[in-house]
């Protein structure tokens, strides 16, 4: 539900309802290289933020209804939108690939929370997702779009938000919170045998990133801008126990 409000929690912190805003004056805000029309949440919630994170000057934004941020055309079809996400509407990852990494890894369990994923599937054999092309979910299709490059993020304890190791930079690094640490886990793990030249992908760019789980983006049944004429956007639902179809895979259509 889009009007109702969110709760901010955090240890040692008072619960904050924040109330939905979007009406007044609206804000630019920067998502990578996307300047993106939001409005502010207002005061109370970005006094909250500042006080737990120690960071001065934090707004929280929410994007405004009828803004338009959309993904790489490359991968999708034109006019796919997205929101503060990092490029994708959708990340889908696999309990049965997070537990052959966990196998290999051996030191120590990496929690799925750690890549962040909107879906988790599992029934599936380890690393299939990979050849998924279109799935479909509650009804709803899917375009497998590209696999996930990773940066430093799951190498970050979700509940702390403490990195693994000690953080540097290196002169490739085009994080802006820096690479992970050497030997960091689980992206130690992931270069010695989930990087692109390890996945024979041909792009010469993914040679050394790694890459866990796959980002979709919706099929809708009309164009994306009726879909948007006619207030359709965000109708589909997916829940805990729905089934995944697979459809077509990467091989059927190569």
């Amino acid at each position: 539900n889009k009007k109702k409000p969110i709760i901010l929690k955090a240890p040692d912190m008072t619960d904050l309802e924040v109330p939905v805003i979007i009406r007044g004056k609206k804000i630019i805000v920067r998502c990578w290289e996307d300047q993106i029309e939001a409005y502010d949440q207002g005061d109370e919630a970005a006094q909250w933020l500042s006080d737990f994170l120690t960071i001065p000057g934090l707004r929280l934004v929410r994007m405004a209804p009828l803004a338009r941020r959309l993904v790489d055309k490359k991968y999708v079809m034109r006019g796919t939108r997205t929101g503060f996400s990092d490029g994708f509407p959708i990340l889908l990852a696999s309990n049965a690939s997070l537990e052959d990494l966990n196998a290999k890894i051996k030191t120590s369990n990496v929690p799925m929370d750690r890549f962040r994923p909107n879906i988790v599937v599992k029934g599936a054999q380890a690393w299939a997702e990979d050849t998924w092309k279109h799935i479909i979910i509650h009804s709803e299709t899917y375009l497998v779009a590209k696999p996930c490059s990773r940066c430093k993020i799951p190498t970050i304890d979700q509940t702390t938000g403490k990195p693994a190791g000690t953080n540097t930079k290196s002169k490739t690094d085009d994080d802006l919170g820096g690479g992970p640490a050497p030997g960091a886990e689980p992206i130690a793990t992931l270069q010695k045998f989930r990087t692109g030249k390890h996945l024979n992908f041909d792009k010469a760019e993914w040679k050394d990133e790694v890459f866990f789980g796959q980002n979709l983006a919706h099929l809708p049944l009309l164009p994306t801008f009726l879909l948007h004429i006619f207030g359709l956007p965000g109708q589909g639902r997916v829940a805990v126990g729905d089934g995944v179809h697979i459809i077509s895979t990467k091989s059927e259509q190569a």
